[in-house]
């Protein structure tokens, strides 16, 4: 190793001295799989489908054997500024088929539910599982409402339906029919 101190950026830039540059990276041969472009001899211009203008390259002749397939895919399509419009009207259409089908769709209707939503002060959840039945089931104990009893092999499963049970029950109430001694039962 050498005694000499290099200069940093600075220096070397107020001093005059040039940076040394980094040498090129070498260009990768091509692999024994990798397709050699041909070099280009000649461009035509071609009408395509769409009745645009677009360049054909062309090649050596013996590199080039598909020359007139080649040609034959390019004007059997349109050019490549009709297509990217024609796939963004596509996917407009779509989104705009998706927002209408969203639209129209039918809102689900939340069952009837007591102003607040929520179960009166000193209601009771009381569940219990049932191994050879493989089940959870429940009581819905409501104070001045009969008590609502239902299975289902979940416990949220069951809590749903018991307090479907309870909602059923406050839209039959106005005319009478809730009767607090009765117990209403449900299978889910």
């Amino acid at each position: 190793m050498t005694d000499e101190k290099r200069p940093g950026p600075r220096e070397a830039a107020t001093n005059g001295v040039e940076r040394k540059q980094p040498a090129e990276a070498p260009k990768p041969a091509a692999g024994p799989f990798q397709k050699v472009k041909p070099p280009v001899v000649g461009v035509e211009q071609v009408t395509v489908r769409c009745g645009h203008v677009v360049p054909f390259e062309l090649f050596d002749l013996k590199k080039d054997k598909f020359r007139n397939d080649r040609r034959k895919k390019l004007t059997d399509r349109d050019c490549s500024d009709c297509r990217i419009k024609a796939q963004e009207a596509r996917q407009a259409a779509d989104q705009e088929a998706a927002r209408k089908r969203r639209l129209d769709k039918p809102k689900k209707e939340k069952p009837p539910a007591n102003p607040s939503g929520r179960l009166p002060d000193g209601s009771r959840f009381d569940i219990t599982w049932d191994a050879a039945k493989e089940q959870w089931s429940g009581t819905l104990a409501v104070p001045g409402l009969a008590s609502f009893t239902a299975a289902a092999s979940g416990v949220f499963k069951l809590l749903q339906v018991l307090d479907g049970l309870y909602r059923a029950a406050l839209a039959e109430e106005p005319d009478g029919d809730a009767d607090p001694s009765r117990d209403v039962g449900g299978e889910g």
